[in-house]
């Protein structure tokens, strides 16, 4: 059966052009359908690639890391040269002693800066008031440090290290510089194999990241600092003598710093004598001083409580009644350590505007547990006990109605039985005439 479109109804001309054309677009649609086949056959390649470039860089990366130098290496695998130990006494007195060598230091500069600018007569004084930057704060010996009694120390740590890592290079400690090049110097003692080193027990928690910081070959590294070893580790950085130890450490501090961390700041920077610092802390604290929790303001001191207070950046006004509050629970926390003058200072009218009527029977029972006799000439006990006086009447009315159960009334019935006679009869006394006024 022939085709209804026969190829005589065309020209020769045309058939032949017509031809061509449809052998062009079978070549163009084979072309399209191997080139899309060779796609899907690359991408799955492509990917695997992409796989295999990976994991060669990860096992480079973890072949980088095993081969790197680490003081957390077996001293035969690492071949340590050096033994550190490191000895944790009280802080107080290793801050103590710390600032007795400063002074020393700062001594002798001045008396040798007094032969230097000597001209004419005429004594130049180009002492500066704090060490320069970077500068090794700690004086070296390189004789063996005695070994203190069994027990005198409550913590002891042994490092074995390398004195390359400590003494060059850009992140090197200037304290173990001096003492390496001060023993080559020496003709008794060619090499330094040990060294004993006396910081407060407090950094050595943040020794480890000193060191991991010290050994990292990254420069763009930061050291692996924490809310509680930053001040620590500003600490080291000074003593040892490593500038960008310090710097590390304070970008840290930086961006740390906030209502929630700055309580810890606050009692570091002052055990480790950074003023300034502390400075800061006691603002951050002063300023967010109601939403602090109780639980991080409990753990301060009283003096650290009072910079808070009459810091210039504390605004009694803002929240009258939980000021009252908070320092009403945090003199029950401190009453073993707060002194008459201290408490007395933290419920002035400067600082505690208003007292709440839940607090004024606990203000007047711990007056009396300090000892203070209201009925004295004392200015400040006889105005605080006046105001506890006008605040009270409330608190008396939750008394007579201490036979129904509730906190407020259990608490005031709690307080109002400890107090004095003549107290109670003046509370009460008090709470009748005002019923009386109403």
């Amino acid at each position: 059966m022939t085709s209804p479109l026969s190829s005589v109804h065309y020209s020769p001309v045309e058939s032949k052009r017509r031809s061509q054309h449809a052998n062009v677009c079978s070549q163009d649609i084979d072309e399209h359908v191997t080139e899309s086949h060779k796609e899907k056959q690359q991408k799955p390649r492509s990917k695997s690639k992409r796989r295999s470039k990976t994991s060669r860089r990860r096992q480079q990366s973890n072949s980088t890391r095993q081969d790197t130098l680490t003081w957390r290496m077996s001293p035969n695998a690492s071949l340590s040269d050096f033994t550190l130990s490191v000895i944790g006494i009280d802080d107080t007195e290793a801050i103590h002693k710390h600032l007795l060598e400063k002074e020393k230091r700062r001594k002798k500069k001045r008396s040798k800066r007094r032969d230097q600018w000597m001209v004419e007569g005429l004594y130049l004084d180009m002492s500066r008031s704090e060490d320069c930057d970077g500068e090794c704060s700690a004086d070296v010996s390189t004789k063996a440090t005695e070994t203190p009694p069994e027990g005198h120390y409550r913590l002891k740590e042994q490092y074995h290290l390398h004195k390359v890592n400590l003494a060059v290079g850009l992140r090197s400690c200037e304290y173990f510089s001096r003492l390496f090049q001060k023993a080559s110097s020496s003709s008794d003692c060619s090499h330094v194999r040990e060294h004993t080193l006396e910081l407060p027990k407090s950094s050595l928690e943040a020794i480890p990241a000193m060191l991991d910081y010290l050994y990292d070959p990254d420069p763009t590294v930061q050291v692996n600092a924490t809310t509680t070893t930053a001040i620590p580790l500003r600490h080291l950085g000074k003593y040892l003598g490593n500038p960008l130890l310090f710097d590390s450490a304070t970008r840290f501090l930086q961006m740390d710093l906030r209502k929630e961390t700055a309580v810890t700041y606050l009692q570091q920077a002052e055990a480790y004598k950074q003023t300034k610092l502390a400075e800061v802390c006691a603002r951050v604290c002063a300023e967010s001083f109601t939403q602090i929790k109780m639980t991080s303001l409990s753990m301060l001191d009283p003096y650290l409580m009072k910079k808070i207070l009459y810091s210039k950046y504390f605004r009694p006004d803002i929240d009258s009644r939980a000021i009252c509050a908070k320092i009403a629970s945090y003199c029950r926390c401190q009453n073993k350590s707060i002194s008459t003058k201290m408490f007395l200072s933290f419920t002035s009218e400067n600082v505690m505007q208003n007292i709440c009527p839940e607090e004024a029977l606990f203000f007047i029972q711990f007056m009396i547990g300090l000892g203070i006799d209201v009925s004295c000439d004392n200015q400040k006990a006889g105005r605080l006990y006046e105001r506890c006086i006008l605040a009270a009447p409330y608190m008396m009315q939750e008394v007579v109605n201490s036979s129904r159960k509730g906190r407020i009334a259990k608490n005031a019935s709690g307080s109002y039985a400890k107090l004095p006679s003549q107290i109670k009869v003046q509370l009460l006394e008090f709470a009748l005439t005002q019923q009386q006024h109403l």
